[in-house]
């Protein structure tokens, strides 16, 4: 099989082509795979003998045996990135293919073609509701592309998709376990709700066809490209010796380590939580647990955090005697920096109290924007309630990092800033 798929030109493919047919047909479930996916090498890499490929790997299909019309509907997918145009024949067949698939490759083939040339199969959207309503016993991968499938169809057939379409973003939206599915169906709900001709211009945008797959490029290049795999040398698909200078090549790249790494699961740290959009626009779906906020946020930008002003040491401070703490009314910080310096900073100015009353998260925070305390992040994490706030000295520069945690009616507040004394300063 790879001898014949080497040697297949324009003069033999069409033979080649029917005599590998055959082998999809041996009791070897390889040798049949191996055979299923050399005929679409050849049709990709012989424009010629396409549609006569296309045409033997259709004819495997009637055989309904699960593992080989899953292996067809892979080739067929790579086929069709590279030739749009030969779909035709492949389209009717989709609806028996996909009840006949048994394996997540072969379902994700299958789902893919339906967004793509969903305006082409009558029962397109019938077909993607099926899969919905068997939402909880499907995989991830398979949900991935059922949600890309379907709001690429909406374009296409809005009136018979927008009942399937906002039942499939409910569920991706709350299923919380897969974080790239969930991203997903952030990212379309919201396109969606802002501007849906931006978002139809980005999502049913159909790709320009492949020119070429990586695997079937020389070796030495591909063994070439991987040695500079995270680099600019595999976008343009060649070493980079052809397209940079030796000037360029000297430069020093610069890698900054002061940042240290979060711990996740740690529970003081603000990046477990939620954090505020940056985006007065960004109204983020709410969950129970978890609320996001829009208030005192606009852009932002990390260089500029303490607005081309120097940081002061804590050695700056106690030589000036003014110790008044005046706070920035419309204070920002990204939540990376915020990240970064709550945990450079190891020690803080702690007080505990109790409060009469438990007051709203909401309450909270409005409550202590209006002395320009504004928050960064907030959630209830078993009994407690937690906040991570901020706020900036206007004098100064100097950013007061707080958090408090409240359980019951006990409350603990902790303040971190770059010097003791305001730090205690500002606590009081």
């Amino acid at each position: 099989l790879e001898i014949l798929s080497e040697v297949a030109n324009s003069e033999n493919v069409n033979t080649i082509v029917s005599e590998i047919a055959e082998y999809i047909y041996e009791s070897s479930k390889e040798i049949a795979a191996l055979a299923i996916k050399t005929i679409g090498k050849i049709a990709i890499k012989q424009p010629e003998a396409t549609s006569h490929a296309i045409e033997r790997l259709i004819s495997s299909l009637e055989l309904e045996i699960p593992w080989i019309v899953s292996a067809t509907m892979c080739v067929m997918q790579d086929i069709f990135r590279v030739f749009p145009q030969q779909s035709d024949e492949v389209l009717p067949e989709l609806k028996r293919c996909l009840h006949i698939i048994e394996d997540d490759e072969g379902k994700t083939a299958v789902l893919w073609m339906i967004g793509e040339y969903g305006e082409q199969i009558d029962e397109a959207p019938y077909l993607l509701e099926d899969m919905i309503n068997s939402y909880d016993r499907i995989s991830y991968k398979i949900k991935i592309e059922l949600l890309t499938s379907t709001v690429k169809l909406f374009f296409k057939r809005p009136a018979e998709c927008k009942p399937a379409l906002a039942v499939l973003l409910r569920l991706t939206i709350d299923d919380n376990s897969n974080v790239d599915l969930h991203d997903r169906a952030m990212f379309f709900f919201r396109l969606l709700r802002e501007d849906i001709e931006s978002a139809r211009q980005i999502i049913s945008h159909r790709s320009e066809p492949i020119e070429q797959f990586l695997e079937f490029k020389d070796e030495e290049m591909i063994d070439r490209l991987f040695e500079e795999f995270n680099s600019l040398a595999v976008i343009y698909g060649n070493p980079s010796d052809t397209f940079m200078t030796i000037e360029m090549a000297k430069r020093p790249i610069l890698i900054s380590s002061d940042i240290p790494v979060s711990d996740p699961s740690s529970s003081s740290d603000p990046q477990s939580f939620q954090h505020t959009p940056s985006d007065e626009h960004d109204h983020s779906v709410q969950s129970q647990e978890y609320q996001e906020h829009d208030q005192h946020y606009g852009s932002y930008v990390e260089q500029e955090a303490y607005s081309g002003q120097h940081q002061p040491s804590s050695q700056d401070l106690h030589q000036d005697q003014d110790t008044t703490i005046e706070l920035v009314p419309d204070a920002k910080i990204s939540p990376g920096l915020y990240e970064s310096l709550w945990q450079a900073i190891e020690l803080g100015s702690q007080l505990s109290f109790s409060l009469n009353t438990v007051p709203s998260m909401e309450k909270m925070e409005a409550d202590l924007s209006l002395d320009f305390i504004y928050s960064m992040a907030s959630g209830a994490q078993d009994d407690q309630i937690k906040f991570f706030f901020f706020s900036q000295d206007q004098r100064t520069g100097m950013f007061f990092l707080s958090q408090i945690v409240i359980k019951g009616c006990e409350c603990l507040l902790v303040v971190k800033c770059s010097d003791d004394t305001a730090s205690e300063s500002y606590t009081e």
